[in-house]
């Protein structure tokens, strides 16, 4: 029991100490990530890879960044088909603040940009829909550094979009208009 209580303790220490080590990036760092989302459908935890999320750290308090996305998706009912495809990418740059040790608060903007398109098909038929849109958002954050070169963190974007939706037959639609969002989960990223 001694053994057991010993191993758990001297584990558990040197957890607690790389922990404190936790570390912010610097002028020249590297960052990646994905998201973390809770109750995605069937599954209790799902990492969003379609989405892949890079910092650039031009000075200790100045980043880059670049979210990148392509989602591909095949639904069939019977002898209907709807195939759908989608990409985005979103250039950035992120202010970021003095905060704590581990923390590490941010302002900034990017600039999404998307298109994608809906292939309808059925026995007699079929058409294809196109999809853009533009949008300028500003977004605040913060990451925070639970292990050395490791981080968890949370972002919430303001801004303007335009899309458009382009039927193959019928008119083209244009929307636009300022929104509110956040992600939906937990970023975790790693720094190199």
């Amino acid at each position: 029991m001694k053994k057991t209580l010993s191993i758990f303790m001297t584990i558990a220490a040197l957890s607690f100490s790389s922990v404190a080590f936790a570390q912010k990036p610097v002028k020249g760092s590297v960052t990646g990530e994905v998201q973390l989302n809770f109750q995605t459908g069937t599954a209790a935890i799902g990492v969003v890879a379609p989405s892949l999320n890079f910092r650039y750290f031009l000075m200790d308090d100045l980043a880059l960044r670049l979210k990148l996305s392509i989602t591909s998706n095949k639904d069939k009912t019977g002898d209907n088909e709807d195939k759908t495809s989608n990409f985005s990418f979103a250039p950035g740059i992120e202010k970021h603040f003095k905060g704590t040790d581990k923390l590490s608060p941010y302002i900034g903007a990017e600039i999404p940009i998307s298109g994608g398109k809906v292939e309808h098909k059925t026995p007699t038929s079929s058409t294809t829909d196109k999809t853009s849109s533009f949008g300028v958002n500003f977004i605040f954050g913060g990451d925070y550094y639970v292990w050395q070169s490791v981080y968890v963190g949370a972002e919430v974007a303001w801004g303007f979009s335009s899309g458009t939706s382009t039927p193959e037959t019928g008119e083209k639609t244009t929307s636009s208009g300022f929104r509110l969002g956040a992600n939906s989960g937990i970023r975790l990223g790693m720094k190199f």
